[in-house]
């Protein structure tokens, strides 16, 4: 590919990146305005998000497989469509039940547009992998944070929840015609000289999958129960709630934007390792500190933000055919954060609001513990530069 036809798709990915994120974070500022709608209860809401995840996991394995076979364009373009009839669905849903078909649908989409950014950046030309792949999850922070402010305040207006997913699915019908429009680079499965398959290799994955799981828990139950939590337990509306919401997923998006020139100076594994055990210090001191503490939470945005793009990238490195290997490994991530979802779903009509939100630093804790067996296993095996 020419290096305008990078830039092209560099753009798309981009654009997609935000695009995905309004779907992924409306469900959160929404929740209060659900369970009332149609009467239903967080355990409801709990089993919403399961059946999201569970799609998403579903179909981020299947993309990852179809990838041996499809092209990026082809595989991406179904997961535009299958957003589309989903958001169609949700808007003209009758009753909880058909709303949850419309959801798993557009999650399968968005699962299949996942696997396509994540395994695609590597095939593209331009060195600094680590900034490229961190800025383009920065599109996604900052498609959070928009979505978070402006969805909180047009909900608070009066905007019927609906109006929101046909917005959504105007808006996707642009992106798709975009796709179908621009080059792709070819699927190749990837190798390095650098990567080793041994005895250590089969519990790096794990370490992958449970570090990688627990980190996405935290993230995204973040974005789909902070609401409710400051509504339920500090009695604060969805307006004033989005607030720290929006300073969570901000500082997120100016840790992405940055956080990329951290990891390519001190080493992929070593900052994620550092980045997230911060983010545990701060969630769980917010936590405790209560109401005052909650900006606190919305600071640890910043130290979540190089996660997940890190440790992705960083799979090109360690592993044969990493794109096979993405794929199993943001699937079983997915997999995790759709049992923890549950989870608190279920915590939170037992146990109460405030208590079962611990939930989250607990996640952020494990993921520290794996990934610090991580770069204990990487650098046992001399993988690190």
């Amino acid at each position: 590919m020419t290096k305008k036809q990078n830039y092209i798709l560099i753009g798309l990915i981009f654009i997609t990146m935000a695009f995905m994120a309004v779907n992924d974070n409306v469900r959160g500022i929404i929740i209060p305005t659900l369970k009332k709608d149609f009467s239903v209860s967080d355990g409801s809401m709990g089993i919403m998000l399961f059946v999201a995840y569970f799609a998403y996991m579903t179909f981020t394995y299947i993309g990852g497989v179809g990838l041996q076979k499809y092209s990026y364009k082809f595989i991406l373009g179904l997961g535009i469509v299958l957003n589309i009839l989903g958001f169609g669905m949700i808007y003209f849903s009758p009753n909880f039940y058909m709303f949850l078909v419309g959801l798993f649908v557009s999650n399968s989409g968005v699962g299949f547009m996942a696997i396509v950014i994540n395994t695609v950046v590597p095939r593209i030309n331009v060195g600094f992998q680590a900034i490229l792949m961190n800025m383009i999850h920065f599109c996604f922070g900052l498609g959070a944070t928009l979505t978070h402010r402006v969805t909180g305040y047009l909900i608070s207006s009066g905007l019927p929840w609906r109006n929101l997913y046909m917005a959504i699915g105007v808006v996707y019908s642009v992106l798709l015609l975009y796709t179908l429009l621009i080059k792709f680079p070819e699927v190749k499965k990837l190798s390095s000289k650098k990567s080793k398959v041994g005895k250590g290799s089969r519990k790096l994955l794990i370490f992958y999958m449970i570090a990688l799981g627990m980190y996405v828990s935290a993230e995204v139950h973040t974005s789909n129960w902070f609401v409710n939590y400051l509504k339920e337990v500090y009695s604060i509306n969805e307006n004033n709630a989005s607030v720290y919401t929006s300073i969570f997923f901000a500082v997120f998006a100016v840790g992405r934007l940055l956080g990329g020139i951290v990891a390519e100076k001190f080493g992929y594994v070593r900052t994620v390792l550092v980045s997230i055990s911060l983010a545990f210090v701060l969630y769980l001191s917010g936590i405790i500190i209560g109401l005052k503490g909650m900006m606190m939470v919305s600071i640890s945005g910043l130290f979540f933000s190089i996660v997940f793009p890190t440790l992705v990238l960083s799979i090109n490195r360690f592993f044969m055919n990493p794109v096979y290997i993405t794929g199993l490994v943001m699937t079983a991530a997915t997999g995790i954060s759709m049992v923890i979802g549950l989870v608190i779903g279920f915590l939170n009509d037992t146990i109460g609001v405030y208590l079962s939100f611990y939930t989250i630093p607990v996640c952020l804790v494990i993921s520290v513990c794996f990934t610090a067996l991580i770069y204990r296993e990487v650098r046992a095996l001399e993988l690190l530069e």
